[in-house]
């Protein structure tokens, strides 16, 4: 079913950030009843209400499950943490890997109700909860099931033909009579796989305009709200080390992608800390063969520490780029006052780079003015 990349223990810096009491007492005194975490009329109802200390803490609570869950190789330890980030705030990407988790242990039915409930939450990739929902049918002996989850999964972008015919999970669908037609009818004129992962991973990006500008102080004012889930782990680098290990300790936004020529694509995409409340947020400049191959990666606005210069830019049509690069002032010496509760006084003017994505996809100098200023 599942195939993951070798996990190192990367392990989240929460208690050094001293966030443990802090998250604790933040938790909204509501939560959602166990019992009602797969009702989604219920669900629904109390994500509306959610506090943003709740949400915040939600999300410790998942970054932890999944450090569990990945790194530790401990679904039964990721559960609990999973079943308390749901309490606290339920999103689809929670449900998805609950499910994951749940299936692991084979705890069948509560993984299909935690699949169908991240279904009804928009999780996206949805060909990735579709041919789960598969696999837990499969297992299940519920053969007719399976086979119209697979069907969908297909229709939706799952196309790896080679993992689903030798998918033990998938092993007692394949032995149905009815197996071959659905397979093949479903497969007729499909891409291939990596194709199909990167037009869904594209999908997802809202349109941007020309021209675009987004400011060193607005960087870190955006509304972040659909993260990009971990089957796009290969087109966003940092989500891995260089041993291409999942990095639990941050969260990435889809923000949105620019018109481009045929020759290659570009998106925008936020990178954000889990290791501070309200943490700062910094912001990727990416561009790929139309195959899903990263060309050129540049971090363009925001920073990813305090102590970085924040940065701002502007591209135009012509896909010239400039970056502004500012100095924090801080009110008080952040080596002794910290950063959180620390008033920012100015941003002082540092340099002014002069880029631009060439016809290929590649971010290089460029010499002539912008004309773009970003203030």
């Amino acid at each position: 079913m599942k195939t993951y990349f070798a996990l190192l223990g990367i392990g989240l810096c929460l208690s050094s950030c001293n966030l443990k009491d802090k998250t604790e007492t933040s938790v909204s005194s509501a939560l959602l009843n166990e019992s009602e975490l797969f009702d989604f009329d219920k669900v629904t109802a109390f994500t509306a209400k959610v506090s943003d200390d709740s949400l915040q803490s939600a999300k410790h609570t998942f970054l932890g499950a999944i450090d569990a869950y990945r790194n530790q190789n401990s679904p039964e330890s990721a559960i609990p943490l999973f079943t308390k980030s749901l309490q606290v705030y339920p999103q689809a990407k929670t449900y998805y890997e609950y499910g994951n988790a749940l299936l692991d242990m084979k705890e069948y039915p509560k993984a299909i109700s935690a699949y169908h409930m991240a279904e009804k939450l928009d999780y996206s990739p949805l060909s990735k909860v579709l041919y789960n929902l598969a696999c837990a049918y499969s297992l299940s002996e519920n053969e007719e099931q399976s086979l119209k989850y697979l069907e969908l999964a297909i229709q939706n972008g799952y196309t790896n033909g080679p993992h689903i015919m030798q998918d033990e999970d998938m092993a007692f669908a394949r032995n149905s009579s009815r197996f071959k037609t659905v397979y093949e009818n479903a497969m007729s004129g499909a891409v291939s796989p990596e194709k199909a992962l990167f037009d869904l991973y594209l999908n997802e990006f809202p349109d941007l305009q020309y021209p675009y500008t987004l400011t060193a102080q607005n960087s870190q004012k955006m509304a972040l709200t659909k993260t990009i889930g971990y089957d796009y782990e290969k087109f966003v680098p940092s989500m891995r080390d260089d041993r291409f290990s999942r990095d639990v300790g941050n969260e990435f936004y889809f923000v949105g992608k620019f018109t481009t020529p045929k020759a290659f694509k570009m998106v925008l995409y936020c990178e954000q800390g889990a290791w501070m409340e309200n943490a700062p947020a910094a912001f990727m400049l990416q561009t790929y063969t139309p195959e899903g191959k990263t060309i050129d990666k540049l971090e363009v606005a925001g920073y990813p520490y305090y102590d970085d210069l924040l940065k701002g830019f502007s591209i135009a049509e012509n896909r010239n780029v400039e970056i502004r690069e500012f100095e924090t002032q801080w009110k008080e010496n952040p080596d002794k006052a910290g950063y959180e509760d620390n008033k920012i006084v100015r941003f002082d003017e540092k340099s002014v780079r002069k880029l631009r994505v060439d016809d290929n996809g590649k971010i290089i100098s460029s010499k002539p003015m912008l004309g773009m200023l970003i203030r």
